[in-house]
This record gives C-alpha cells, sequence and structure tokens, in this order.
C-alpha cells in the first residue's frame, strides 16, 4: 500500500539527493515505510548548490519527493493554482493521505482526499491559532480565525488523529475519531552518566555561567526579547554570564535591544547545529535553559533538554505546560518575573539539582521506543481499516 505524506516542509534538493534541516530525516520518514510499502512526500522545496553540514539525509529507499510550488505569502498567491494541480494529481494517484497540520499543502490533501474518497489520517503538530497570531506581522493575525477554523474542522472529521500533546492541541483541535499521543521528538535512552555530570556541573558552583535558548532570530514569538530584558535587569546581581541564543536568522535585528539593555557583550548567536549530538553537546555546556515563548505547540527542543538533565524556565503557553515544573514558569512576555526566577535558580543551587533530576527523569516517557511503538500500531490499524474497507467495496 502506498501512503501520501503531505506537509508544508521545506526539503533541500541537491542533484537528485534530499535533505531536510533535521525535521524529517529519512530516519523519521522510515517510521511510515514500516507499515506502507512506499512513501510519497509532497511538500515545498529549495534547490542549493552545496551541501550544508547542518542537514541531513532525507532521501532513501522507497521515498519519492514531489515539489509543490510555494504559495506561502501574498505575492506568491499568484503560484495556488499550479499547486492545486499537482497537490489534486498525487491525491489521486495514492492509497492513503497522511496530512500534517498546520500546513497549507496539508489541508488542500485532505480537501482533495475527501473529493476523490481517500482515507486520510491527520498528524497534530502546532496550533494555527497561535502560530499565525505570534508570527509578528500583519498578515499572520489576519489569516489566524481562517486557518484555525480550517484545521479545526479537519481535525473534528478525521477518523484517526496523532496528537503531539497530552491535552492542549486535543482541547483546542479535538475529533471525532481514533486518536493516538505520539510526542514530534525523535530521543534514544539517555545514559544516567548525562546527569551525572550535569550535578556535578551544578555542585561545582562555577564563577561563570551560560545560559541558553533555542528559536530562530527572525521571529519574534521564541522569546528572546524576555530574556534579553530580564537578564539586563539583574546583570549586576549574577557571575559573569553569557546567553547563547541557538538559532539561523538575522543577528542584527536584536543589536538595538541588546544595546539599550546593555547585553551586547553578553550574547552569543551561536547560529544552527546539526540535530542531534551537536545540539545535545551544546545542551550539555548550557547551565540554564531559558525558552519563555510566546507559543508552543510541544516544545521539542524543551523535551531534548530535560532529557540531558537541563534546569529549565519556560513560560505558561500551550504543551509547556505538560512539561515543566509550574514553579518555573512565567507568563510570556512578563522579562520581570523571569529575572525573579533566574536570581532564585542560580542563587540556589539545590533548585538546579532538583529540577536536573526531576526533567531527566519526566524525559525518559518521550524515548524513541515508547512512541514509535504507539505510533506503528496506530498506523497499523489505519492501515487495516483501509484494506478492510476496500475489501467491502
Amino acid at each position: 500500500m502506498n501512503a501520501l505524506f503531505a506537509h508544508d516542509h521545506i526539503f533541500y534538493k541537491f542533484d537528485e539527493t534530499f535533505l531536510s534541516n533535521g525535521g524529517l530525516s529519512y530516519e523519521v520518514l522510515s517510521r511510515y515505510l514500516g507499515v506502507f510499502d512506499n512513501l510519497q512526500i509532497i511538500s515545498r522545496q529549495v534547490e542549493i548548490d552545496d551541501v550544508n553540514k547542518n542537514l541531513t539525509l532525507a532521501s532513501g529507499k522507497n521515498v519519492k519527493f514531489c515539489k509543490v510550488p510555494n504559495y506561502k505569502s501574498i505575492k506568491k498567491m499568484y503560484k495556488v493554482f499550479r499547486a492545486k494541480r499537482v497537490i489534486r494529481e498525487a491525491v489521486k494517484g495514492t492509497d492513503c493521505v497522511i496530512a500534517r497540520l498546520p500546513s497549507l499543502i496539508g489541508n488542500l490533501a485532505i480537501k482533495y482526499a475527501k473529493k476523490y474518497n481517500k482515507p486520510y489520517m491527520v498528524e497534530v503538530v502546532g496550533c494555527a491559532w497561535d502560530a499565525n497570531i505570534n508570527y509578528g506581522n500583519l498578515a499572520g493575525k489576519i489569516l489566524a480565525p481562517y486557518d484555525y477554523l480550517t484545521n479545526r474542522f479537519h481535525i473534528k472529521h478525521s477518523k484517526y488523529t496523532i496528537y503531539i500533546t497530552k491535552n492542549f492541541l486535543q482541547k483546542r483541535y479535538p475529533t471525532n475519531g481514533k486518536i493516538e499521543v505520539c510526542p514530534n521528538v525523535n530521543i534514544k535512552p539517555v545514559n544516567s552518566h548525562v546527569l551525572f555530570e550535569r550535578l556535578n556541573r551544578i555542585i561545582e558552583k562555577r564563577s561563570y555561567l551560560r545560559f541558553g535558548l533555542i528559536g530562530s532570530l527572525d521571529v519574534d514569538y521564541k522569546g528572546h526579547e524576555t530574556v534579553i530584558k530580564a537578564l539586563g535587569l539583574i546583570k549586576d546581581k549574577l557571575p559573569d554570564f553569557k546567553v547563547e541564543f541557538l538559532g539561523e536568522g538575522d543577528q542584527n535585528r536584536w543589536r538595538k535591544l541588546l544595546e539599550n539593555n546593555n547585553m551586547t557583550d553578553n550574547v552569543f548567536f551561536v547560529g544552527t547545529l546539526p540535530s542531534g549530538k551537536s545540539v545535545y553537546n551544546w545542551m550539555d555546556k548550557i547551565d540554564i535553559i531559558l525558552q519563555p515563548s510566546y507559543a508552543e505547540a510541544q516544545g521539542r527542543s524543551i523535551i531534548e533538554a530535560m532529557s540531558r538533565g537541563c534546569p529549565i524556565i519556560s513560560s505558561k503557553v500551550g504543551g509547556i505546560v505538560e512539561l515543566i515544573d509550574s514553579d518555573w514558569l512565567i507568563e510570556a512576555g512578563d522579562y520581570t518575573s523571569l529575572s525573579k526566577k533566574i536570581l532564585n535558580m542560580v542563587e540556589d543551587p539545590q533548585n538546579q539539582i532538583l529540577q536536573s533530576k526531576r526533567n531527566f527523569q519526566e524525559a525518559r516517557q518521550y524515548y524513541k521506543y515508547n512512541i514509535e511503538d504507539k505510533r506503528s500500531k496506530f498506523l497499523t490499524k489505519f492501515k487495516i481499516d483501509i484494506e478492510r474497507m476496500e475489501g467491502i467495496k
């Protein structure tokens, strides 16, 4: 049986090889090949002349890629008709559809799946409302209500739905069909030695601190401004420190804010790192992760940091409340509260120790083997249901 995977993800094409920024590597896509014979991906693509070390291989056996014209902006809306043709033909030629939402391509794939009576399932990996409202431009705010209602409608009528959160997305986008919870993380079991090294790092009471934040520099909702202002408030009360921003984007847009908060010499822009080992090695050198996002459906990077035993201070948004001890959550944008919690954690190492142990233990439930077993069984149920219906026909 052949499956079609629909999402707005951007794959990078080098010659005839496709690569991903890590979110949809061949290792991740292989989860579907354990159930289906072949997988076709309909998504956006960008051709590149050189392979970036931060990209991971997406090409592989029994996986094919189909380019959908990028129409995700007002200036590119003229491409929507070509995009619809590509998506329509791909849906007509497959046995079933797996639509990852929110995404424009996913929504159109569901539309045509219904039209041509193709079975489909939905993966809910984010909140369309939060993503648009907090994107930072007027177009996103205008699109938010329509996108929210469209996703809510498709998810409600989906017979099979996978959520990445335990409660948050289920409440905002309920479904009448069967559900499974499969967080969108790919964490292998972590040796307890990682926690041991983390605790030693805390006990050392070093005179230099490293804070870390993960998120694109090009968006306003990851909490960079909150972190800069919070640390600027208490700079004189902390040991020497630096805060490292891990993520791609324009560094210059933050220069003025750094100057205004006397933080220019304390912020280091790391850029991007290959997913997996390189990111984990970076996390192991960070003392406290600060992730005060305005929107976060699940918080994959938070779960990854938890698996390394990182103490974390975050915000009360989305699925984050399912992950972090409530004592270490702030209201989004409240840099004054963030500064107080940073001081509390820095001045009392016991707080760091407790959160390190707690986060390391909580992360175990997100290990790959636990999640992929549930996902595989759910995909198999979906496939069996299709085969049964085909038999009735």
